[in-house]
């Protein structure tokens, strides 16, 4: 956490069950809605393929994170997840597709989004990676438009 743009940091130690991975990209990715913050952390855990392995989350800008979720279980997450303006956390797998979390990421079903490929966060909002070049973008994670690429 930087609360001076960067010039100083300050950490915390959370206990992940499993061994993060940076297979395909970091393994950790932080996300914020109306001033709530969501850590997730990819790995494997007891032999298992790669997947969700704890949700974070953080009411006071990053000072302190409560394990909501110590071993979430989704397989071959890949990207960042994305905190939505209506309160879902939601997350890709690259193989089972898109799941969602009403319980503050507590558990995740199937979720009525499509993604149709690994997420990004940017500061201009979310992209979601589409085959053929193209995109699909969100700046509250509910509403998508598709931007496709020459």
């Amino acid at each position: 956490m930087s609360s001076d743009a960067g010039a100083t940091w300050a950490t915390t130690q959370l206990d992940v069950p499993g061994e993060p991975s940076t297979a395909g990209g970091d393994a950790w990715s932080v996300v914020e809605q109306d001033g709530v913050m969501y850590a997730t952390v990819r790995g494997v855990f007891r032999s298992r393929t790669s997947s969700l392995l704890a949700v974070f989350r953080s009411t006071d800008k990053g000072v302190s994170w409560t394990t909501v979720a110590p071993v979430a279980g989704v397989k071959e997450m890949t990207g960042s997840p994305i905190a939505t303006t209506d309160g879902r956390l939601i997350v890709y797998s690259g193989v089972d597709g898109t799941f969602e979390s009403t319980d503050s990421g507590r558990t995740f079903t199937r979720s009525s989004v499509r993604l149709p490929g690994k997420v990004t966060w940017t500061r201009g909002g979310y992209l979601a990676s589409r085959p053929g070049h193209g995109w699909n973008i969100s700046r509250d994670g509910i509403h998508w438009r598709t931007l496709a690429l020459p």
